[in-house]
This record gives C-alpha cells, structure tokens and sequence, in this order.
C-alpha cells in the first residue's frame, strides 16, 4: 500500500496486514495507546494532541495548548499528560471540553518521555535539560528532581511489580541507566552501558527472573539485556539496526520487543518469557552465562 503523509499505520500481528490508523493535518511527534487500548492519542507538530478511535477509523477530538511540538505523552485513565519541545507539560482530561486541568512546570528544555506508574499515583517525566522529575500525581510542582543524567533522558520505565521502583536511562554523554527508589527519591543502582540508551522496558526470563532491556544509538545500535537487581548483562543483540534505535515497545504477553530505528525499519525480537505468577520476578536472578537471545522474528520497512 502506498504510504502518506502525516499518518499514523497499525501492524496486525494475526494477520500481518498493515493499515492506516490516523490520517494528520500535521508531522506525527508522538503516539500512544489508553490503557484499554480503544484509542490512540498522537501528538503533532503543531502542539495539538488528535485522539482517534481505531476500530472505526474516526477522529473524535482535537486538544490545543501546546506552544511547541507534542513530544511526548502519556495516559492515566481519563488523563494524558502531555509535554512539548519548549519545556511545557500539560494535563488534559479527555472527557471534558476544557481539557486542560493542570499545569506543570519542571523542565526548561524539551521534554522527551513521560511514563505514569501503573497504580497513578506518581508519574516521572524526562528532559533535554538533563533532568528526570518524579512527580506526585495530586500536585503541579515535581516531589523529586534529579540530576544525575549528564545528557537528555527519553528513557523512563516503571517496574511491574516493585511500583516504586524507576528505571531511567540517558543520552550518548550519559550512558547510564539509574534505577531510583521513587517513595524516597534515593538512587538505589546504576549501570553504565557505554552506549546511549533510547528506552527501557522491563521482561522476564525463565531461570533468571526480573530483566530490564535497553536499546541504544551510538556507536553499535545494539539492544542489551540485563538481570535485576544483580545488574548482570544476560543479552545483547549487536547491530541490531543499521542506524540508531529511536525507541521500542513491548507485546501485550510482555515476551516480543518491537523496535524502531533511524533506518526507517520496524523489528521484532523474541527476547522474554511469559511470566507465570508474581513470584517468578523474585526467582532465581542469576545464571552462569549469558542468555540465548532469539533470531529476529520480523522486519517491516
């Protein structure tokens, strides 16, 4: 099929059809899913947010406020927290006409990732000014500001089963992923990867537990896996695009990695196992050797 401007395209995995999603006045700076997955939010160039219904293929509102480009946003029930180029963060409440209902002031350079945790009681948001704000959902003004990352953090990702714990990564003079313990702000680890890191998603592994992987830009475009908490590298897959990784995104069974990168190619890797109760996070950490990392399921170009 022919692709447009300005669009928004869905893969299905059953069928492996692609189809278009969400048609845009304006250059795509962001997308999301709500949490039920019945509707996907897209940030614009323009500073406009454009909520769509997918199964019908229908544009149900339009959001302005922002000065600048809607770089990133989250969902949290009702809620899309949203944050623009020029620093500004907005939340909107989805259900009502004036859809602003709080403003936040934490960052003085773009904002480049926003992650709520999954009980919505706290939300962090990460910076070009280096910054990663911890922020209690209730008020406007961050509960924690942290300045460890020497470079812009896009990487945020929420632990599934320790809810107070957060994993942040930063940009290519950083390299460093801190996980931060979010009821009392303390940084409780850190790993220096050598590479920058794009995102960060949590998984599981059979016979080594809780994992976190990263993916990365300069120098090797690598994808890396590594246990929790001992911090162990248990995977990498080297070159895994041909230009940096931008991003990646996690199945619903928490076991496939889709990645996106710079070489306009769309990756799918067989990386976790399905988790079988809560307790299989906790089990067995470590494990003499590194993981066996699956071959490349996919690529859509």
């Amino acid at each position: 099929m022919s692709r447009k401007k300005n669009a928004v395209y869905c893969w299905n995995a059953t069928t492996g059809s692609v189809q278009l999603a969400a048609e845009c006045d304006f250059i795509v700076a962001s997308i999301r899913w709500s949490q039920d997955g019945v509707y996907l939010s897209v940030g614009l160039e323009d500073g406009s947010i454009e909520i769509w219904n997918y199964e019908t293929n229908e544009k149900l509102r339009t959001m302005v406020g922002h000065d600048s480009r809607v770089s990133a946003h989250a969902w949290n029930e009702h809620i899309i927290t949203s944050g623009s180029r020029s620093g500004q963060m907005f939340h909107h409440d989805v259900r009502i006409a004036d859809h602003i209902t709080s403003s936040l002031n934490g960052h003085i350079a773009e904002v480049c990732g926003i992650e709520w945790r999954s009980d919505g009681t706290q939300f962090a948001s990460g910076g070009n000014d280096n910054v990663v704000n911890i922020w209690d959902a209730r008020t406007s003004i961050p509960q924690f500001v942290k300045t460890a990352h020497s470079a812009a953090v896009k990487a945020l990702a929420w632990s599934p089963t320790q809810t107070s714990l957060l994993a942040t990564g930063g940009g290519s003079s950083c390299k460093k992923i801190h996980f931060w313990n979010t009821t009392t702000g303390a940084r409780v680890n850190t790993i220096e990867t050598e590479s920058q890191v794009s995102s960060l998603k949590w998984g599981y592994s059979q016979g080594i537990g809780t994992e976190i992987s990263a993916t990365h830009g300069f120098p090797n475009n690598d994808i890396t896996v590594y246990s929790y908490p001992t911090l162990q590298k248990t995977g990498v897959i080297m070159n895994a695009h041909e230009s940096r990784v931008l991003n990646s995104c996690l199945s619903p069974d928490g076991t496939t990695l889709a990645t996106l990168a710079a070489d306009e190619n769309l990756k799918f890797w067989k990386l976790f196992d399905v988790r079988q109760n809560e307790d299989d996070f906790y089990n067995g950490h470590t494990r003499n050797g590194t993981k066996s990392v699956e071959d490349l399921m996919l690529t859509l170009r």
